[in-house]
């Protein structure tokens, strides 16, 4: 019996060693692989916040441009290679100065993934803690918050997808559905005459 038992114990762990990976591909060195991002390329989200309007569009890759005070200025978000606060996404941590000044701002920060929370409690406690970007979400968990900090010169914004429980919600207590338009991408065709 003891036989039989040492036998089974060799046999499940050799059967756990010969486990197929989902993915044996290695990426490139210098390829983008950026998951839980929020835009595809063409996508552009308009927001009414507290702090005014802003508007983002996805260009190609991780290319996104923030319109905000009549300007309009353009950063390529840094794929995460480790989650953060459980995501991936992408993120630009504004180095330097390095956009045009605009009504002091010279520099962005800005955050773009998708969110998941087990419920939607734990959603409320984390959107509470972005007071400071004045976001404002739809029904269905788009967020969209920002700011310009003037000391800092910088604009911040924060773009996110929220799912609970694996899913988009299909209602969130205080969502302003009316502050927030999303235009998908546009598919090309022939030119309309006028």
């Amino acid at each position: 019996m003891r036989v039989c038992g040492i036998l089974f114990i060799v046999f499940t762990l050799i059967s756990c060693n010969k486990a197929t990976p989902v993915s044996t591909k290695v990426a490139p060195k210098n390829s983008v692989v950026a998951v839980d991002l929020v835009l595809n390329s063409g996508d552009k989200v308009v927001a009414n916040t507290d702090e005014g309007i802003i508007e983002i569009v996805a260009g190609k890759g991780l290319s996104r441009t923030y319109t905000w005070d009549g300007a309009s200025r353009s950063v390529d978000l840094w794929a995460r290679k480790e989650p953060w606060m459980g995501a991936l996404g992408g993120y630009y941590p504004g180095p330097g100065e390095h956009w045009r000044e605009h009504k002091g701002i010279t520099r962005c920060v800005t955050r773009e993934s998708v969110m998941r929370f087990e419920t939607a409690e734990a959603f409320y406690e984390w959107i509470n803690g972005l007071k400071w970007a004045r976001c404002v979400y739809t029904n269905d968990g788009l967020v969209v918050g920002w700011m310009r900090n003037y000391p800092r010169k910088q604009l911040s914004v924060e773009l996110y997808q929220v799912l609970i429980n694996g899913k988009k919600p299909k209602e969130l207590k205080n969502s302003q559905d009316s502050r927030i338009s999303f235009f998908p991408k546009r598919e090309l065709g022939p030119v309309p005459k006028p």
